[in-house]
């Protein structure tokens, strides 16, 4: 018999948690948190002990269990079994399922721009295939590690709500007069839409992954996984690495609505000290490159029906939206 929400929070105290004025959507329209009382704040605070790195867990027979090697307290193991099996598959499932088929069911030549243009497989049905993608879509980032936090995970992501702090663990506090919400990423509307399965008007845009060569024959490798790791001056930036002739970027932003004269000001300067003597025209590649991309998904869209096809109209236009603010440059 699975726990209940009441239960789920006692014992969630218990190990150190906080957790005050919320309780679990009931409308069986997917996962997610509301204030008990809309009136008053909400506040949540999951602690060390109760964040569980992805790397720790497994699925087994489409249960999520810890691994019996991860090094977890028996207290916090027993939480988060008996948590996951009541609450991580009981919300979203369907949804899930309906984003998966609507992939499996997406027209020929839409699978084959997302193939070529962006790298995209679709290994069609399998076994446990569908948590694992719920998975996926819950999970956030503390201290530079990808985890599992309870309670958090069911929050749903909005790029205009705040995000979530850090510090001593995973905390969220706030106002909110209906359904919860919080930034859970750093993530482009072509990303977002991978992750959560939604077309989400994100703030930002990143490169797609590509590797290409300049004029001066230096190799420029950029990859996809986000990350504030780095600095240059006051601001965090993702890793990057120069090596000799080569310049690797963690990810690459290409656009941003709070700062649109961030993202030629950060390529600039790596750039510029790797030896490069034209940045702006490298720069003005990467975006050429990723606009042909998402105009010939565009096109190939164009004539189509289909379960998904709208969503990704609508994503396309929001990347090309963000895109579109990359104006100007500044000093770093």
């Amino acid at each position: 018999m699975g726990w209940t929400w009441e239960f789920m929070l006692h014992a969630f105290r218990a190990l150190g948690g906080t957790a005050q004025n919320i309780a679990v959507k009931s409308d069986g329209a997917g996962p997610g948190i509301v204030p008990a009382n809309p009136e008053r704040a909400i506040g949540v605070h999951v602690p060390p002990n109760l964040i569980f790195p992805v790397s720790d867990l497994e699925l087994i027979d489409g249960r999520l269990r810890i691994r019996d090697s991860a090094v977890i307290g028996n207290a916090e193991r027993s939480f988060f079994e008996g948590y996951s099996d009541s609450f991580t598959w009981s919300s979203g499932c369907d949804r899930a399922d309906q984003f998966l088929s609507g992939l499996d069911s997406l027209p020929a030549d839409v699978r084959t721009v997302l193939r070529d243009e962006f790298g995209i497989e679709f290994p069609g049905p399998e076994p446990e295939r569908t948590e694992r993608w719920l998975l996926q879509s819950r999970l956030l980032t503390w201290r530079g590690k990808i985890v599992f936090v309870p309670i958090l995970e069911l929050v749903q992501h909005d790029p205009k709500a705040q995000p979530y702090s850090e510090r001593d663990g995973v905390t969220l506090t706030g106002t909110f007069g209906e359904e919860v919400r919080m930034g859970r990423s750093m993530l482009s509307p072509f990303a977002a839409f991978w992750k959560f399965g939604i077309a989400s008007p994100e703030r930002q845009a990143f490169s797609l992954p590509m590797t290409l060569t300049t004029e001066s024959g230096r190799e420029v490798v950029i990859e996809q996984l986000m990350n504030l790791n780095a600095t240059l001056g006051a601001f965090p930036v993702p890793d990057f690495k120069v090596e000799g002739p080569a310049v690797q970027f963690s990810c690459l932003m290409i656009g941003s609505s709070r700062t649109p004269k961030l993202s030629r000001a950060i390529f600039y300067r790596i750039m510029r000290e790797a030896g490069e003597t034209k940045p702006e025209h490298v720069f003005d590649s990467v975006l050429h490159i990723n606009r042909l991309s998402f105009l010939k998904l565009l096109e190939a869209l164009e004539s189509q029906e289909g379960q998904l096809v709208p969503t990704l109209r609508k994503v396309v236009r929001f990347q090309l939206e963000a895109m579109s603010w990359c104006i100007g440059t500044r000093e770093l």
